[in-house]
């Protein structure tokens, strides 16, 4: 049985690329892969997605928590390069997985010399991350307006201008940057959610990658609500518009909140429930109360794994506005059937273009377009003749890591 090591600097917070983690670790086995996931921070699998994957154990290198400070995490990442080498030499894998390209810098160094290869996910290129200002340094500035232009988000989201930075914060960033490209240029293979992300991955790398479409269960297509969430939530036979994310600016849930409420009037039996957690809680109920939405948008905050799914089974609409080229709580409502209204950065390919119009109407992220687009959501009747079971066959999770790992199979 070949073995694959899974690394991460930090596994103390649920989101994506933990959740491909802990999805393609477990099913790994069922192709003929011995799984091991090496972490710096955290790992303590019990306190994530409630429990789901406690069953997969995490060896971690340093502690609970990952330090916050800079020189801190330069401190741990130095020792982690030889705890990790050393990790390396004793597990032998066949294939190292880096989660990321932060998660590829200790793997970079802790390989030179070894014989080992590694390959990468890119979630989420430099410029879906506001805040990383690497995409303004040699090597990537000289593709900056290039990609820049390319997403509406980010436009929108990414300052043309680079925030000001000291000498030594200036002298640490370019090596970073340096070190970023070097570390996913390294890589044997690179994945990608999409063909968004991988041009976006050709054009700041020079690398062409692999995208991968994900992720649901297979029971998912089947499943049925354990409880009347509309009843629980005081809305008996109302019509439910359902966004649940984190609550950030990135997921324009104000945006999504003024959409709403140019419909309200129309659809009078039409409640919108946001749930999730996030430094935009305060906005949002401002937001709504500015709008004299009290009584028809509901925050939920956060909503349980087993609960998001009764949601999904529920709701009418899903409403996905988000800055994002590809997302698996799209994917999730779509499996049972639901309409969803997302913004035209979303990735539509193979499959997904048949129910465009049907199930999925995308619209540009302003408030006039997408209230369009929840108007035509709540309107229409699809006419859908194929399951969904065939349609979206490519996005279960048993799927994606079969193909995932038909390209370590030698």
């Amino acid at each position: 049985m070949k073995k694959i090591l899974f690394f991460r600097k930090a596994l103390t917070q649920e989101g994506g690329a933990e959740r491909l983690l802990f999805e393609v670790a477990g099913l790994a086995k069922n192709f003929g892969f011995e799984s091991h996931i090496v972490v710096l921070s955290g790992g303590d699998v019990a306190k994530l997605f409630d429990g789901r994957f406690s069953d997969i154990k995490v060896k971690t290198l340093h502690g609970s928590e990952h330090p916050a400070g800079f020189y801190d995490k330069a401190l741990v990442s130095l020792a982690a390069i030889f705890q990790t080498r050393k990790t390396i030499k004793e597990i032998n894998p066949d294939f190292i997985f880096a989660q990321g390209p932060d998660d590829a810098e200790v793997i970079y160094f802790a390989t030179l010399g070894t014989g080992y290869k590694y390959s990468t996910f890119i979630h989420q290129s430099l410029f879906w991350c506001p805040d990383d200002v690497l995409k303004y340094i040699f090597p990537f500035r000289k593709n900056f307006d290039e990609v820049r232009g390319s997403v509406w988000g980010h436009k929108y989201f990414i300052p043309e201008q680079a925030p000001t930075l000291g000498f030594v914060a200036g002298i640490i960033v370019r090596l970073r940057a340096i070190l970023n490209y070097l570390v996913v240029r390294r890589a044997e293979n690179i994945f990608v959610p999409s063909a968004i992300m991988g041009k976006e991955v050709l054009t700041l790398y020079g690398k062409n990658s692999i995208p991968l479409k994900m992720g649901v269960d297979e029971n998912m297509f089947d499943y049925l609500p354990r409880q009347d969430v509309k009843k629980k939530l005081g809305i008996g036979g109302k019509i439910l518009i359902l966004e649940v994310s984190r609550l950030d600016q990135q997921k324009r849930l104000d945006l999504a909140i003024r959409a709403f409420g140019k419909i309200a009037a129309e659809f009078t039996d039409t409640r919108f429930a946001i749930g999730g957690k996030g430094p935009e809680k305060e906005k949002l109920e401002t937001l709504i109360k500015e709008l004299d939405l009290g009584d028809k948008v509901i925050l939920l905050g956060y909503v349980a794994e087993d609960d998001l799914r009764d949601l999904h089974a529920i709701c009418d609409v899903a409403f996905h506005p988000a800055w994002v080229d590809f997302d698996i709580s799209f994917i999730e409502p779509l499996v049972l059937g639901k309409k969803i209204v997302c913004s035209t950065e979303y990735e539509l390919v193979d499959n997904l273009l048949k129910l465009k119009n049907e199930l999925i109407f995308p619209a540009d992220p302003t408030v006039d377009e997408m209230s369009q687009a929840l108007r035509s959501a709540l309107s229409h009747k699809p006419k859908i003749k194929e399951s969904m079971r065939n349609l979206l066959a490519d996005y279960t999770w048993n799927s994606y890591t079969e193909k995932l790992l038909s390209h370590f199979v030698r």
